[in-house]
């Protein structure tokens, strides 16, 4: 998405970018739940964070990422 953005960007410095993400939310009234449905709700927005640039080694699921392969490469 960042290198498309630069292409874009690139053949038309005036274009306008409109970033649209369907997602869902999840809740629950059991407590027990809570933490299952917080990995849910930061894997629904991954995507979402990776592109805006909020994933460091604080957002939830740096150790997963880490674990299966991400880099600490930036665009």
């Amino acid at each position: 998405m960042v290198r498309t953005a630069a292409a874009v960007r690139a053949a038309d410095p005036d274009a306008i970018f409109v970033q649209v993400e369907a997602l869902g939310w999840l809740w629950t009234a059991n407590e027990a739940l809570q933490p299952e449905v917080e990995r849910r709700i930061a894997h629904t927005y991954l995507g979402l964070d990776l592109y805006t640039g909020r994933v460091d080694e604080s957002h939830p699921l740096w150790g997963y990422l880490r674990q299966n392969g991400a880099s600490r490469m930036r665009g």
